[in-house]
């Protein structure tokens, strides 16, 4: 009679573990399925006012660089672009085991394409200040005095710009000899003549010029890299990239994307073995579902692609006093996901299933 009423004891305990199980199986099968199909890595890059005037404080001025380094602050003082580049295992791993570099080619694409965008954007915030610019540089060049562009408002250019990206030059061409003729009498106390704005009008169509593609469609990406000479502001598409990446690299890639992707993947699939044995055990006389693998190994996402170079990008600048001209970077993905899953999975495990497991093991003694 003992023996029976401490088995039906066990038993009854055993079925109070029916409810952590499903907890249990719901927990991994989120973990699983954000680590098989999310991005593991989530790099953003902040480039702004901040770090580009770190730059031009160690810049020097060489002969046909273009910018200065002042005219290189002046450029990007309303400019803030986040540049996110992230890394998915599942693309990484279909990339590895492509059959030739052609799967790699379509990862970096992914990959890549949407930081190069990111970069595109950068044109159209430094446009304004590097026209106020050209406008400086146009009246100098009259012999009528220089306009201190750092002094422009450069949001009065924003009419010039529409017109230029509506492809029509011409009127652009007039508001620009507007706002030259503007600034000229503020800031030196004269009026334009008719020779000195045509000799504005002649730069500003060498500016136009520049702006043009072989289509002749007019892009503030190309007047950023002419204007620039050897230090250019210039922003790669994702074809000319790949392209200069030689075929070796790109075998090493693929290599490095498969050993990436097989670790990845085994590293959910030990989530999403925790969630089928926690099912199997829902109907199972013994509902006690070993965790130890999960335990021992799901923080490794979390502390290898956030928690780790998190760190380590807050400790370069005082390590490495040189390096201090990096851009804002932090890291995120959907590892914090799995990292949060494995929290919850170890207070299951300690304040519910542990109490019950050890009940049941005195029991069975």
């Amino acid at each position: 009679m003992e023996s029976y009423s401490a088995g039906e004891s066990v038993r009854s305990l055993h079925r109070k573990l029916i409810l952590p199980n499903i907890f249990i199986a719901v927990i991994a099968l989120i973990a699983a399925i954000s680590l098989f199909f999310g991005a593991w890595i989530s790099v953003t890059l902040t480039l702004d006012e901040k770090f580009v005037s770190e730059i031009a404080d160690n810049m020097t001025q060489d002969a046909g660089s273009g910018i200065s380094p002042e005219q290189m602050k002046f450029l990007f003082k309303d400019v803030h672009t986040d540049v996110t580049v992230s890394l998915e295992p599942a693309k990484m791993l279909k990339a590895g085991f492509a059959e030739n570099t052609d799967g790699v080619r379509l990862f970096l694409e992914d990959a890549l394409g949407d930081a190069l965008r990111s970069l595109e954007n950068l044109s159209e915030q430094m446009l304004p200040s590097l026209m106020a610019i050209f406008a400086s540089e146009a009246v100098s060049n009259t012999g009528a005095g220089t306009i201190d562009y750092t002094q422009v408002d450069t949001s009065e250019l924003s009419e010039t710009i529409e017109q230029l990206n509506a492809q029509d030059p011409e009127s652009a061409k007039q508001s620009f000899l507007d706002f030259c003729d503007t600034y000229a009498a503020s800031q030196l106390g004269i009026t334009l003549t008719q020779e000195q704005k045509d000799s504005v009008a002649s730069n500003f169509d060498e500016v136009v010029d520049m702006m043009k593609d072989e289509n002749g469609t007019i892009s503030a990406e190309n007047l950023l890299s002419a204007a620039g000479g050897s230090s250019s502001v210039e922003i790669p598409d994702v074809n000319s990239l790949l392209a200069q990446i030689p075929a070796e690299t790109q075998q090493m890639i693929q290599q490095i994307c498969k050993i990436v992707g097989v670790i990845a993947f085994a590293l959910a699939a030990l989530w999403l073995l925790l969630a089928a044995l926690a099912i199997l055990h829902i109907f199972l006389p013994n509902k006690k579902v070993a965790m130890w693998y999960v335990k021992a190994t799901g923080y490794l996402p979390f502390l290898l692609c956030w928690l780790l170079p998190t760190i380590a990008v807050k400790l370069v600048p005082s390590l490495a006093p040189g390096t201090s001209s990096v851009p804002a970077m932090t890291f995120g993905g959907i590892t914090l996901i799995s990292f949060i899953c494995l929290l919850v999975l170890w207070g299951i495990s300690i304040f519910w299933c542990h109490p019950i497991k050890k009940r049941i093991r005195a029991l069975n003694k």
